[in-house]
């Protein structure tokens, strides 16, 4: 009696062991087909980037890869770029980047100076800040930049910077060699008028749109990390260029990248560099030999799996016999 135990045991847990392998297969089977799917998936992909362009602009003798601070400044060194290096930044103030939806893109400084002004509330967990009042754009393009609310407020207002001092020169008389020292007045308003009304009106449109727009910063590790995100998600429509009204924040009507590339507004370029093919094409081979690793691995369960199984059968047909043999005993000396 013993023996038959064990056997219809054995048998049991062969047979719980076999419906976990069919189950294991049918989940397998069912992982290929969704890597079939991204077969076709990558395939799509690969021929709409075969087709695409990289989105450029044109500075210093070559054409550069679409760039955040090209589009959307660097913050405090923003100054630097207008005045030192102006074809490295847009000559269009009013061309903003944005999301598919309109939401202004904004880098992580600047969703800090958002956070800082318009307090922690402003932003969801899901890196999406609403619209706020323009009120305090000052304050913003004062945060970003270095500057004065004051003298920025002052700015907008159409306004002009007081830069007047008082001081010595020194003047030498060619003729005797004697050194005067003479006080003089000096005024420096109307360069530093110039220089602030500069920043403020590069960042005014970029904070006029997201106070009537809203705003997102769950792009800003892509643009960290990935110098070709911003031009690649041009291309692919995740994000978009954007020109900004004046007269109220709202966006212009049918600013596609085609009317900005076609136009030339703000140093925008459509380029296929001659690499293109052969960088789309090493990406997808690579993208392509991960999907058939994936399948290889997941045939190769599956005929383990196959095998156990005919093992299992083997198994339960050879503890049948047993127990029918230990039937036959226990009814003979019953």
């Amino acid at each position: 009696m013993c023996a038959l135990a064990i056997n219809q045991a054995s048998i049991r847990f062969c047979q719980r062991r076999k419906s976990q392998c069919q189950l294991d297969i049918t989940l397998i089977q069912n992982a290929n087909i969704l890597l079939a799917n991204e077969q076709s998936n990558l395939s799509r992909e690969y021929n709409a980037r075969l087709k695409g362009k990289d989105i450029s602009y044109y500075a210093n003798g070559e054409y550069n890869k679409m760039s955040y601070s090209f589009l959307m400044g660097t913050g405090l060194t923003t100054f630097d770029l207008l005045w030192n290096n102006p074809k490295n930044i847009k000559s269009d103030n009013s061309m903003i980047l944005t999301d598919a939806g309109g939401l202004v893109v904004m880098n992580d400084e600047y969703a800090h100076a958002l956070k800082k002004v318009l307090g922690d509330g402003c932003i969801n967990a899901k890196g999406k800040g609403g619209t706020f009042s323009t009120d305090k754009i000052p304050a913003l393009i004062a945060e970003v930049a270095g500057l004065d609310e004051e003298a920025v407020k002052e700015i907008i207002a159409g306004g002009t910077l007081s830069s007047v001092w008082e001081g010595n020169a020194i003047h030498k008389n060619t003729q005797t060699l004697n050194v005067n020292s003479i006080e003089s007045e000096y005024n420096n308003s109307d360069t530093l008028t110039d220089k602030i009304a500069s920043i403020v009106d590069f960042f005014y449109p970029i904070f006029q749109a997201a106070a009537v727009n809203g705003w997102t910063n769950r792009y800003s590790k892509e643009i960290e990390t990935n110098p070709d995100y911003v031009s690649d998600a041009l291309v692919s429509g995740t994000l978009q260029l954007q020109q900004v009204q004046k007269s109220d924040g709202n966006y212009k009507p049918d600013t596609s990248l085609s009317y900005f590339t076609m136009a030339g507004i703000g140093g925008v370029t459509a380029k296929q560099e001659s690499s293109h093919r052969e960088e789309v094409t090493a990406w997808y081979n690579q993208q392509r030999e991960l999907i058939n690793q994936k399948e290889t691995m997941n045939n190769l369960r599956i005929t383990e799996l196959d095998a156990e199984m005919q093992a299992l059968n083997t198994e339960m047909e050879s503890l049948k016999s047993l127990i029918q043999d230990d039937i036959k005993i226990f009814n003979m000396f019953g």
